[in-house]
């Protein structure tokens, strides 16, 4: 299999003209490259070719990886193979108002090598899971309030397995507050309740229509105001499963998992340690 190259138009590496790995690198490039879709970026990722995978699969796992990482969005849209082909997506512009500045991707010496082992640990994440690519695409929906649903219902597909039982808001929000809030603590988490209990309102009002009970922020500034907080947590959410194995699983091992995680034991890791416990306890059953 041969190399897959992928401009990042608004990366900047503060240390060094290179980031090795694995199974790919981050190279600087010469001036004179340039793209032929935008201005010419200074980095680009080269990465191996996967069999049997197309090369925008290629190019969504990379951008997925880089925001999980943390708050931002590299931007790129082509995949440039050895042999001179290019897979360009013309539509992967990431939206945003008139005021909105520049946007750099910045990577400091000190985050370098927690990306390295980010990315070793990330690197075979599917861009096609459900809530993966909502999160993902959501970055490019023209309009700010589809923006905003795609988060909540990558938020939903994995808070609320068991959708079809009970309010499904009320469970949005508590299961929210206990895996999410920033401490243990009562207040920290009617703090999170709340905000999550506004994401799934605002989202049925834009889905179902304005009741009117509430009004819907319009303006582009007042709408990305408000999805900058439901973006990190959908971030975290999506990292959260990830890192207990509960993205690819069934809806049942992880409807199990957060039942045992927020009712018995609501603390943080637990979610990674319930799913554990459960498939263990699944295996031994098999064996049996």
């Amino acid at each position: 299999m041969g190399t897959l190259s992928i401009p990042l138009f608004n990366l900047e590496l503060q240390s060094g003209s290179s980031v090795d790995l694995e199974k790919a690198s981050i190279v600087e490039l010469p001036t004179r490259k340039r793209s032929v879709t935008f201005h010419a970026p200074k980095y680009e990722l080269r990465m191996e070719e996967r069999p049997n995978e197309e090369w925008r699969r290629s190019l969504d796992r990379a951008l997925v990886i880089f925001k999980l990482f943390k708050d931002g969005i590299v931007l790129a849209n082509e995949v440039v193979a050895d042999s001179g082909q290019r897979d360009i997506l013309p539509h992967y512009i990431p939206w945003t108002s008139s005021a909105a500045k520049r946007r750099i991707y910045s990577l400091s010496k000190e985050e370098l090598p927690s990306f390295q082992g980010f990315w070793k640990d990330y690197q075979d994440i599917d861009p096609e899971d459900f809530s993966v690519s909502r999160f993902h695409i959501a970055d490019y929906e023209p309009y700010l309030a589809d923006r905003y649903v795609d988060h909540v219902m990558a938020l939903e597909c994995l808070l609320v397995p068991d959708g079809g039982q009970g309010e499904i808001g009320f469970k949005f929000a508590c299961r929210g507050a206990l895996l999410l809030s920033d401490e243990a603590t009562v207040e920290s988490r009617e703090s999170t309740f709340r905000r999550f209990r506004v994401y799934y309102d605002t989202r049925s009002q834009i889905v179902h229509g304005d009741s009117g009970k509430k009004k819907v922020p319009r303006t582009p500034a007042r709408w990305e105001e408000d999805l900058e907080p439901l973006r990190t947590h959908t971030r975290q959410t999506i990292r959260m499963f990830f890192e207990a194995g509960l993205l690819s699983e069934t809806v049942d091992l992880r409807r199990k998992a957060i039942q045992r995680a927020t009712v018995y034991d609501a603390t943080p890791g637990r979610l990674e340690d319930a799913a554990k416990q459960i498939s263990e306890e699944r295996d031994a059953e098999v064996s049996c």
